[in-house]
């Protein structure tokens, strides 16, 4: 039953996450970006030697 003090469903937070789940995903992030940033400096020695 709702009551007076329910939030609408338009006011409910959707995208709550637990903060581990937070820090595993930042975690991620920073390995991704480090092997992309490994791999484009690889690849522009490769370019530097041609």
């Amino acid at each position: 039953m709702l009551t007076a003090s329910d939030l609408f469903p338009s006011q409910k937070i959707d995208n709550y996450q637990p903060l581990n789940i937070i820090e595993k995903n930042n975690e991620l992030e920073y390995k991704i970006k480090s092997i992309i940033h490994h791999r484009h400096r690889r690849q522009y020695q490769e370019y530097l030697i041609k």
